[in-house]
């Protein structure tokens, strides 16, 4: 049970092991005479119970990728959340913008105001954007095609520019043509079209021979799982 000025988890993490960590308050039965002096425990103390701190808990943030997720997120709106994929932690959960969750401790109308101030915001940093909203996760196989380009120099980030040709596959509207940062900021299908069709050229002999091209498929699959796709985690 909890009593007037009693710390609670309402949100997040804390909410979800509250139990755990809000510990067990102490009981202590006593007898008192009519003037209200205590004259000794009741029943011996068999019907009391011994206060429990409550459990420490470790969480699997890892502060300095939080702290470098924060400062990508700064003046932004959006969110990060980085997880391990061999073990379902989260390494970093980023909501921006956000807001020092000491202006809502403590009591009195500080709090009150703070909160109705946050409320209003209309940039509404009380709201978790990395828990409450949904974002598509975008094209993040082209991050890798983008770095087997790179490595293998058939594309470069100051003077490879391709246009979002969409008889070659289907894209949505955007600038174009666009170098390799302009093909991941916009996820340009078309881009990665041609620069697939550049790496299967095996340099410039655009008609390969069966095997060729085999050899050729193979080496960008082995690329591939170099970034640990395919791999059993």
């Amino acid at each position: 049970y909890y009593q007037s000025g009693d710390l609670i988890g309402i949100s997040g993490i804390e909410k979800f092991y509250e139990k755990q960590l809000r510990g067990q308050r102490g009981v202590s039965y006593v007898m008192k005479n009519v003037k209200g002096v205590v004259k000794g425990p009741y029943a011996d103390g068999k019907l009391d119970t011994i206060p429990r701190v409550g459990a420490t808990l470790t969480s699997s943030i890892d502060l300095d990728l939080q702290k470098y997720g924060e400062d990508l997120m700064v003046n932004k709106k959006g969110a990060i959340v980085a997880i391990d994929p061999s073990t379902g932690e989260i390494l970093a959960m980023i909501s921006a913008p956000s807001y020092d969750p000491n202006e809502l401790t403590g009591e009195g109308k500080r709090v009150s105001k703070n909160y109705s101030s946050l409320s209003r915001d209309k940039n509404k940093p009380l709201f978790n954007r990395s828990m409450q909203s949904r974002y598509p996760p975008g094209s993040t196989f082209k991050t890798v095609m983008a770095m087997i380009g790179l490595q293998r120099g058939v594309v470069d980030t100051t003077t490879t520019y391709f246009s979002c040709n969409k008889r070659l596959v289907g894209c949505h509207d955007h600038a174009s043509p666009l170098n390799v940062r302009g093909s991941i900021v916009n996820s340009c299908n078309p881009w990665y079209y041609q620069e697939i069709r550049r790496l299967m050229d095996d340099e410039g002999k655009r008609y390969q021979t069966s095997d060729r091209l085999r050899e050729t498929l193979d080496e960008w699959r082995d690329e591939v799982k170099g970034y640990g796709l395919g791999v059993k985690l």
